[in-house]
């Protein structure tokens, strides 16, 4: 182990910051590690040198200086620090921050309770590409006396399920002939969107998928989109972002969303991914927070359990304290520390939330049940972060991510899917149950999407391949359920206008059409706004292909 020529403080932190950092540690950092040094050698009763010396080196390693080749100076101390000198006389840089118009900005609507003025997402990811044409089945009573049903079953082949199986739902009556057919089928194994279907708390998307332009028109309906791969990766992330010609680079839908209700409206908002980063959530530098990333475990670990000194973190805060110069300090080492305060923070505040929250619902002791309790735990402390927000007294809007796995079915298609259905099915039951209980059912939607969905017919392993066109579903207490929008496929034959290759259904509604109507719901009004959460739906505007508000929300 290193050993220092002396014990002396100043002497002990200079000897490390030339090992450690190649002697780019300020003067200004090498006081507060040889202060903390001598702190330590005050509080033992035996002057551990040894221990000061590991405290001294455990603080440098979390110095930017030692993660990166930059020089970095740090402004002044934050209250209740031992006042340094600065390192520079030059003048703070001031954080990156949009500028609200408040002449032009639409007023946030007024409320008299908090409840009415907390709104929700939750973006719910089938990862691996859903065969969802076996979510929503044409069951009977379709146009023209047509058995679509029977046509249903003869191309699926296999991969079809029985017609007694099927749970029936009905669209209403001043809907009866919008779609092929007036009744459809639900996989046995989601009862609980039939439940909700028939409460008037679903609205079933039918056919929808990424695209870039209208392809219903018959000139555009060549099979064929530039735009489109069977690729996981690319197809998961377009679906994401809804930003086809990254007109806004580095973001996604509900990331663009957030910002734009923080920068333009004032309001209070908050991203959340369970388990691992999310596209959908990115955002904009300095327009909004940026996403929080829970375990999926639903458990938060305090940072730094076993400090060296009582007060580290607090030291560690104050060697990464804002940049100032930026001409002498490097924007990696800033980054680091920019970084590193952010995760400490919400660190701290994550502990406290999960550990306070609590629900009374009891969701399925699996993994995807743990997460979406954990999720419930996030809604449930909407007041604790509200009461902490800049702007506490101006309306709420929470987005999450949530993703569950297991839906690239290239094999045993048929039992994967009961399984996978069955355990969303006890999720998303639980997880209606606790948002009636906290009182915000009307305030919060969930949106089902998956990478892109799956051919009709079989291949030789009892499973689907990559395809396109899906279907899907929104649900929430606000959803003006009991309908399916979009537009169910009229022909699934080899010969149907919309079948390609292997039975790949291309798609007649884009998800910028759903978003259209989710963003309005959300509170973003007018077009320059809108058009900054979804930069293409002009495209579809110009063919009367979006769904405004009143199509999906009472």
């Amino acid at each position: 182990m290193f050993q220092p020529t002396s014990v002396v403080a100043d002497d002990v932190v200079d000897e490390l910051a030339t090992l450690l950092t190649g002697g780019r540690l300020s003067s200004k950092k090498r006081q507060l590690v040889a202060n903390a040094y001598r702190q330590k050698l005050d509080d033992d009763e035996d002057d551990d040198v040894q221990a000061a010396l590991r405290l001294a080196m455990q603080l440098i390693l979390t110095t930017p200086e030692f993660h990166s080749t930059n020089l970095d100076f740090i402004s002044q101390q934050q209250e209740g620090s031992e006042t340094l000198p600065s390192d520079s006389t030059s003048p703070i840089i001031p954080e990156i921050t949009t500028t609200t118009n408040t002449n032009n900005a639409p007023s946030p609507p007024s409320s008299s309770s908090s409840s009415s003025s907390y709104k929700a997402i939750v973006y719910l990811q089938l990862h691996g590409g859903c065969d969802s044409f076996n979510i929503l089945v044409p069951h009977s009573q379709c146009k023209n006396d047509k058995d679509m049903n029977d046509e249903y079953m003869s191309v699926r082949g296999e991969m079809a399920l029985n017609k007694t199986s099927l749970l029936p739902i009905h669209v209403k009556e001043e809907d009866k002939g919008t779609q092929i057919c007036d009744t459809f089928g639900v996989h046995p194994n989601l009862s609980i969107l039939q439940e909700l279907y028939k409460n008037g708390d679903l609205a079933f998307l039918a056919n929808i998928g990424h695209t870039y332009k209208n392809l219903n028109n018959e000139d555009d309906l060549i099979h064929q989109d530039p735009m489109h791969s069977y690729a996981h990766n690319i197809q998961r992330e377009r679906v994401q972002r809804v930003d086809p010609y990254e007109s806004i680079i580095g973001t996604g839908v509900l990331g663009r969303m957030v910002d734009v209700l923080s920068s333009e409206y004032s309001y209070t908002t908050a991203s959340f991914s369970v388990d691992s980063r999310s596209t959908a959530l990115e955002n904009t530098l300095g327009m909004s927070s940026k996403q929080t990333i829970v375990s999926s475990s639903g458990k938060v670990d305090i940072f730094n359990p076993y400090p060296s000194v009582t007060d580290m973190n607090d030291y560690i805060i104050d060697l990464n304290n804002d940049t100032i110069d930026i001409s002498r300090s490097g924007l990696f080492g800033a980054e680091w520390s920019s970084m590193l305060r952010e995760s400490i923070e919400e660190n701290a505040e994550l502990y406290d939330i999960i550990n306070n929250a609590q629900v009374t619902t009891e969701f399925p002791q699996t993994t995807l049940g743990t997460e979406w309790e954990t999720l419930s735990k996030l809604i449930q402390s909407r007041h604790d972060r509200k009461d902490t927000s800049p702007n506490p007294s101006q309306p709420q809007r929470d987005v999450f991510y949530m993703a569950q796995g297991g839906y690239d079915t290239h094999s045993n298609n048929m039992d994967r899917l009961q399984t996978q259905f069955d355990n969303l099915n006890g999720t998303l039951t639980a997880f209606r149950d606790e948002m009636i209980t906290q009182g915000v059912w009307d305030d919060i939607i969930v949106v089902a999407t998956s990478d892109f969905g799956r051919t009709l017919t079989p291949n030789s392993k009892n499973g689907t391949d990559h395809a396109w066109g899906g279907n899907y579903f929104i649900i929430g207490g606000n959803v003006d359920g009991q309908q399916i929008v979009g537009e169910y496929p009229h022909d699934l034959k080899p010969s149907g206008e919309l079948i390609t290759g292997r039975g790949r259904v291309v798609p007649t509604t884009s998800w910028d059409a759903v978003w259209n109507s989710i963003t309005q719901w959300f509170g973003v009004v007018g077009d320059d706004h809108i058009d900054a959460v979804l930069p293409n739906r002009q495209e579809f505007a110009r063919h009367d292909k979006l769904f405004v508000k009143d199509d999906l929300f009472l």
